[in-house]
């Protein structure tokens, strides 16, 4: 066998085996055969054994698309194409792709997979699910952050006022008490002063009573003097 030959050999057991080593991951895939062929030249499939050309297809999960370079096969069952990294190989998908704007036929070949947008527009569409959801989470977290720091502010808030409330009361209580007992104070000490002046003037009439109602002892004798002489003359 020539030496030429054994290389070929050599070339279509690698990519066989491990001629799947162009795997790129990608946000979508071509669009018609334009823009097929000039990303198969990006690729750089022309590389490897001719049985071996460049595929933009789902991936095995059906979670994104990828571009490699495998060997064309046919698609059945009016299925996507993906490929399997396990077995290194194209081959149909589980994702159907038979109905919507562009429906692929029961059979097809998978380096005509562009044809068939509808396998590219589910991803795309879950992808935008996907960011919407991821949206719709974030400002889910946002507002619901948003209403606890609202919440913890309006009871710092009301917590703040309540103790002001308070403290105000007990204030007014206490300025309330103080005025109040002033006032009991001065109630008390003007009573205490009437009765003093009242107990000391009732004091002094008794004693100038007392004084009053007494006899003066120098005109006694004089009395008794009167007293005599008139006896005497009758």
């Amino acid at each position: 066998m020539e030496f030429s030959s054994w290389m070929y050999v050599i070339l279509l057991f690698i990519s066989m085996g491990h001629g799947f080593q162009e795997i790129k991951s990608v946000e979508r895939c071509p669009r018609n055969k334009y823009e097929w062929d000039i990303q198969a030249t990006h690729l750089n499939c022309t590389s490897l054994p001719k049985n071996v050309t460049y595929h933009c297809v789902l991936n095995e999960n059906g979670t994104g698309l990828i571009e490699v370079c495998a060997r064309p096969t046919i698609i059945n069952g009016r299925m996507c194409t993906e490929f399997n990294t396990g077995g290194h190989c194209i081959q149909h998908s589980i994702i159907p792709c038979g109905d919507g704007i562009y429906p692929c036929p029961y059979r097809y070949l998978s380096t005509e997979a562009y044809n068939y947008q509808s396998c590219y527009e589910a991803m795309a569409t879950c992808k935008v699910t996907d960011q919407r959801t991821d949206s719709i989470d974030a400002d889910s977290k946002t507002k619901v952050k948003n209403k606890q720091n609202n919440r913890e502010q309006n009871h710092e808030r009301n917590g703040t006022q309540t103790l002001k409330h308070e403290a105000k009361t007990v204030n007014n209580h206490y300025n309330g008490n103080v005025d109040s007992f002033d006032i009991n104070a001065l109630g008390v000490t003007v009573f205490i002063t009437v009765c003093i002046i009242i107990i000391g003037f009732a004091i002094y009439i008794y004693i100038k009573k007392k004084k009053s109602s007494q006899k003066d002892p120098s005109q006694m004798p004089l009395q008794n003097v009167g007293i005599d002489n008139v006896e005497a003359d009758s």
